[in-house]
């Protein structure tokens, strides 16, 4: 795909802007008054400031001043996606492509019961590289910690099952050879079973909610 045609700006992420666009901030000063009590999410992966002392904010933005984008590719990572799946029949198929220095998250829901989740494959490479997968007992990364993965921790046909309704998993790669993995999770006492696979290539999934940052 490439980018929409006009003139826009998008905020910026850690990451660099794509190429041929420019970079700009944005500075708002914050109420005076009262006690500071903004801060960021976590994790945050967006190029801005939080300045307590100060009592500003600072963005900064990806400026495309060009208005052809027919011949601009659009870069591959993640995006926010949403799916609900009542029942394999609803399923549906998400794909993106398995680079490095990825930040992918995964949110695993079922209305009811607990979420077992086993690894059928899983090839993670080196810890020291940034690479590690780390499964959250809750729905998100400020829930306790079940297990953490990589390197010679990397097991195949381990099982790990929520103790409520939502399991959280952290998927990061940094420079390295492309990440492997197969998971497949469903509800304890329903008769729903998703798979998410990670291939070689991309990355595909299936899941009832699904956030990929």
């Amino acid at each position: 795909p490439t980018w929409p045609s006009g003139t826009y700006g998008l905020p910026k992420t850690n990451d660099s802007c794509p190429a041929g666009w420019v970079q700009g901030s944005r500075k708002q000063d914050m109420e005076r008054d009262g006690t500071f009590q903004s801060a960021f999410s976590s994790p945050f992966n967006m190029d801005a400031v939080l300045n307590q002392a100060g009592r500003y904010i600072k963005r900064n933005f990806c400026m495309k001043t060009f208005s052809n984008g027919k011949n601009k590719a659009w870069p591959v990572g993640c995006q926010f996606k949403n799916i609900n799946a009542e029942s394999p029949s609803s399923i549906s198929i998400l794909t993106s492509p398995n680079q490095d220095f990825q930040h992918c998250s995964w949110l695993l829901s079922v209305k009811y019961g607990n979420i077992s989740l086993t690894f059928n494959s899983m090839s993670v490479p080196d810890c020291s590289k940034g690479n590690f997968i780390e499964i959250y007992d809750g729905p998100n990364d400020q829930a306790p910690t079940i297990a953490r993965y990589c390197g010679t921790t990397t097991v195949t046909g381990g099982s790990i099952t929520s103790t409520g309704t939502h399991l959280f998993m952290l998927v990061k790669s940094g420079n390295n050879l492309q990440m492997g993995i197969t998971v497949a999770y469903h509800a304890t006492f329903k008769s729903m079973l998703v798979f998410i696979s990670f291939s070689k290539a991309y990355q595909t999934c299936m899941c009832t909610a699904l956030v990929c940052l």
